[in-house]
């Protein structure tokens, strides 16, 4: 199952090691690996649970197999008449007839259905725009004197 990342991420790197990284400033080598990976927008995840990541608005499908997951999630029945209520609890707040903490429910309720409510873009009509690279020289176009 494969998706295509549309906002930055980052993830900690399984080869990175703090007691290493203690060891090397006691003796005073150099400790090269960083203890956080960046993933970059426009990466192609391949992962089975790369549905996940479109289902929170980080990425889009990028194979059909990651497409129906992400559809069957969306269109849930029980995950229907979860956003039923919330569009009833939104309608609500604005009268201001919620408490404190129902009004807090709702917020977290809000985020966690924000694709459901339609307060981000759907995963699977969003477009990725991977950020441009400058290019690199080409032997061609330096000239001799620029050496």
């Amino acid at each position: 199952m494969k998706c295509i990342r549309t906002v930055p991420g980052r993830a900690v790197n399984p080869l990175f090691s703090r007691a290493e990284k203690i060891r090397a400033e006691e003796t005073g080598e150099e400790y090269d690996s960083l203890e956080f990976l960046d993933l970059p927008v426009g990466q192609v995840v391949d992962n089975p649970d790369a549905w996940k990541l479109c289902v929170l608005g980080k990425a889009l499908p990028e194979d059909e197999a990651c497409r129906k997951r992400v559809m069957a999630y969306l269109t849930a029945p029980k995950r229907e008449a979860i956003v039923a209520d919330i569009k009833l609890l939104r309608e609500a707040s604005k009268t201001n007839s919620l408490g404190e903490k129902d009004k807090r429910m709702l917020a977290m309720m809000e985020r966690a259905y924000a694709v459901d409510l339609g307060l981000v873009p759907s995963p699977l009509t969003t477009t990725v725009t991977a950020p441009i690279q400058p290019a690199e020289p080409k032997i061609a176009d330096v000239a001799d004197g620029d050496l």
